[in-house]
């Protein structure tokens, strides 16, 4: 199912990668305390809108720059131009673009496209996870001392704060921390059995950033649980349940401590 959506945002995506994104940023406007859009990114949301919009005109459009108000209904294309905006913005070649297509209440496909290293990961639901065609699949079983834990950090200074208990709290059970700035790119690499576990904290997490990765990361094999605890949401992924409930447990103990502080 789906195979036309699928190939059509394939293509999409790949020109976005190959031609937009070829080049550098010209202007940027910040849309928000440590938050940036540049020209790059609102080129790549429009072509990518009107590609799609070419064979598919009824659907609905949930994207970061233009249509982020938008709900997510039946046939919804979740689009991030630019997942990364301030690594691109740097020259820094670790960003992506992104889209997941949602319906019938879920993602049903989803690309996550590294253009500088011309990796192509993508999954469909039930069909597995792959990078340029070739399937992805977690080993669950790596030794918890040894791996890599990404945490996604953000500039509020509570969050931030935040994370840092949080690591406090892993700190005996991990090789290292990494946080490389692309929510995509982060669950690629997971996907690809780099990391152990990805978590990342914040008062919300929007779809465009969540939803492609985790669709990926759950055909790979990870667990991936994403809530909502005392109005933070948090989002984890794991190469086994054991580890996912032992981040969750800790993510819940660190809130706690941070409201009754």
């Amino acid at each position: 199912m789906y195979d036309k959506e699928f190939n059509i945002a394939s293509k999409a995506i790949k020109y976005v990668g190959k031609h937009i994104l070829k080049k550098n940023a010209v202007s940027k406007t910040e849309k928000g305390n440590f938050d940036y859009f540049t020209d790059k990114d609102i080129e790549s949301e429009t072509y990518l809108i009107n590609k799609i919009k070419q064979h598919f005109p009824s659907d609905n459009f949930l994207t970061e720059e233009n249509n982020s108000n938008n709900q997510l209904l039946d046939r919804t294309w979740v689009i991030d131009p630019i997942d990364g905006t301030h690594n691109f913005m740097n020259n820094l070649p670790i960003f992506c673009v992104q889209l997941a297509f949602f319906a019938k209440g879920e993602a049903q496909f989803s690309i996550i496209y590294l253009p500088r290293q011309n990796e192509f990961y993508y999954a469909k639901k039930g069909q597995g996870a792959y990078l340029n065609k070739q399937l992805l699949k977690i080993n669950p079983n790596l030794d918890e001392k040894s791996i890599l834990v990404n945490a996604d950090f953000l500039k509020p200074k509570d969050l931030m704060q935040l994370n840092f208990d949080i690591m406090l709290k892993i700190r005996e059970n991990c090789v290292s921390f990494r946080d490389i700035g692309s929510y995509g790119c982060e669950c690629a690499y997971l996907a690809c059995g780099y990391y152990g576990v990805f978590f990342l904290v914040n008062y919300i997490i929007k779809p465009w950033d969540s939803m492609p990765g985790e669709l990926l990361c759950k055909e790979a094999g990870a667990i991936s649980k994403f809530e909502v605890y005392k109005d933070i949401n948090y989002h984890v992924i794991a190469i086994n349940e054991k580890l996912c409930d032992k981040m969750e447990k800790i993510i819940k103990e660190c809130i706690d401590k941070k409201i009754h502080k």
